[in-house]
């Protein structure tokens, strides 16, 4: 009986979680020859569900399928891992280094502690960014909290750089529970998390570490989110009186509640994770280019196959397929290879 590969992160058993941490786990700083040659040997030893379909039936059938999920960018020695679920997890990763954290970045009068942890997860995107890209989006960001970059661009690489550091699983699993609702669905990276912390001989400082931290960022989202409901019933009342105020306010107030970052209700869709993500970096790198604020800042991914447009004056991007690809369905998705044109030019400048 063939077994089937497993596209979504939810799919993943407790065992399957377990092994791909263990793999997935490098306490050096930077992927290393021997170290990447254990690797290879071990993915030989994973269930099949883990690694790349291997038979001829299956990888023509996923070549013939228009609607398959992209897979991720892998080296030579992560290229028999499943691509689709590396992919995915990658984007969750990337997510909590960006997206998620985007309403708290936006407040200028953060608590200390929780300014630094929004600072160190945005140094994260230093591990699949080249420099002169990583200065031009977090230009204010100081040294000691970047990576290096890993040289491959492999999601697997980075993943396994990210397991293998203590601070950035607690100040991941910190950022996942530090949004967490009484209702609603946990967010799918978790569970890698999770793992990571079963395996680390610190696991009971990190999940202790990271739900204190957890709790006091959902005190600063809470506080935001009064802010923004406060702002709003004055908005209210000054345009059509008190008297009406105070029914509007409640549904302005239930609307506030389903405004946040990425949901996690819409994780089984990596497209729009990847949507997101590339928006946030436009957006940064037209803020840090004044110089081009009544032009539009065009930015090529070049293993998406799309030019990605920000336009400052509307505040909308837009991502369109390259013309001598436009019939391809894309399989790679590499940030560090990001080159952002005119924008790195005038920052540069």
């Amino acid at each position: 009986m063939a077994i089937k590969s497993i596209k979504l992160i939810e799919d993943l058993t407790p065992r399957d979680a377990k092994l791909l941490a263990q793999l997935l786990s490098l306490r050096e700083e930077l992927p290393h020859k021997s170290w990447l040659a254990d690797q290879a040997a071990c993915i030989h030893d994973l269930p099949a569900q883990l690694r790349r379909p291997s038979t001829i039936l299956r990888l023509v059938t996923r070549a013939l399928d228009p609607f398959r999920p992209q897979q991720a960018c892998l080296c030579k020695a992560h290229k028999q891992l499943n691509a689709h679920l590396i992919h995915r997890l990658f984007l969750r990763l990337a997510a909590e280094a960006t997206t998620r954290i985007a309403t708290l970045r936006s407040n200028p009068y953060l608590p200390d502690e929780v300014r630094l942890f929004v600072t160190r997860l945005e140094g994260v995107n230093s591990l699949w960014m080249t420099p002169d890209v990583y200065k031009a989006i977090f230009p204010a960001l100081p040294e000691s909290t970047c990576f290096v970059k890993v040289p491959s661009g492999c999601e697997a690489c980075i993943l396994s750089v990210v397991g293998g550091s203590h601070r950035a699983v607690t100040d991941f699993r910190a950022s996942i529970h530090g949004r967490r609702k009484k209702r609603g669905t946990e967010a799918k990276l978790l569970v890698l998390v999770d793992a990571w912390i079963e395996l680390s001989k610190d696991g009971e400082m990190i999940k202790a570490e990271s739900e204190r931290l957890g709790r006091e960022i959902r005190r600063v989202r809470r506080q935001m989110q009064d802010a923004r409901r406060q702002k709003r019933r004055n908005e209210v009342d000054a345009v059509i009186g008190k008297g009406r105020a105070s029914s509007s306010g409640s549904g302005a107030a239930a609307e506030e509640d389903e405004v946040n970052e990425v949901s996690e209700s819409n994780e089984g869709e990596e497209h729009d994770f990847e949507g997101s993500i590339i928006d946030f970096y436009a957006s940064r790198i037209s803020l840090t280019t004044p110089g081009k604020s009544t032009n539009s800042i065009g930015a090529m991914y070049p293993d998406l196959g799309m030019n990605v447009v920000f336009d400052p004056v509307s505040g909308t991007s837009q991502r369109r397929l390259d013309s001598h690809n436009s019939s391809t369905v894309y399989s790679e998705s590499n940030y560090s290879t990001l080159t952002m044109e005119a924008s790195l030019s005038d920052h540069k400048r």
